[in-house]
């Protein structure tokens, strides 16, 4: 084992290998339903419950987000990849599209459907760290799916069959 200094491309390395939960953060903004993918999210108080996001500054989804008065976080199930791909990959207006998801009760929050876990959470604190938005978010509600498990980023390719 050797170590070195925190290069950006090894450091950058180090944390795709770092399991995380894959999760979405979503909420109905101006009657349009935003989402992002995120691999920060964290559990940081039990009482009151409260978890946060780590949101690079350079998201142009995090500006729209902000504005809600609650956003739905939604922990991927481990049979969900291909959900966190296509809302990675598909420019804003879109990554909802085909997804299945419900709208809270308080029409704001967005949950992706067949997730194995849902929060719904309003917006806390906001700090700014490094190159990120850190955000708090205290929980309003938590629903958990036991028959699935969480995805976890790296993304492993499922076996075929």
């Amino acid at each position: 084992m050797t170590s070195a200094p925190a290069a950006a491309e090894v450091t950058r390395h180090c944390y795709a290998r770092h399991p995380a939960a894959v999760a979405v953060v979503a909420a109905v903004v101006g009657g349009t339903g935003q989402a992002m993918v995120c691999t920060s999210l964290n559990a940081v108080s039990l009482s009151p419950p409260i978890m946060s996001v780590a949101i690079r500054k350079e998201s142009t989804t995090w500006p729209l987000l902000r504005t809600a008065e609650t956003v739905g976080v939604s922990v991927l199930s481990d049979l969900q990849d291909d959900v966190a791909f296509r809302i990675a990959r598909r420019p804003a207006a879109e990554r909802l599209n085909d997804i299945p998801v419900v709208v809270a009760a308080d029409g704001t929050a967005v949950h992706v459907l067949g997730a194995a876990l849902h929060y719904r959470c309003r917006l806390g604190t906001t700090s700014e760290v490094g190159d990120h938005w850190l955000v708090t978010l205290p929980v309003l509600t938590s629903t958990s799916h036991d028959d699935v498990n969480p995805l976890v980023f790296p993304i492993r390719s499922r076996p075929a069959g």
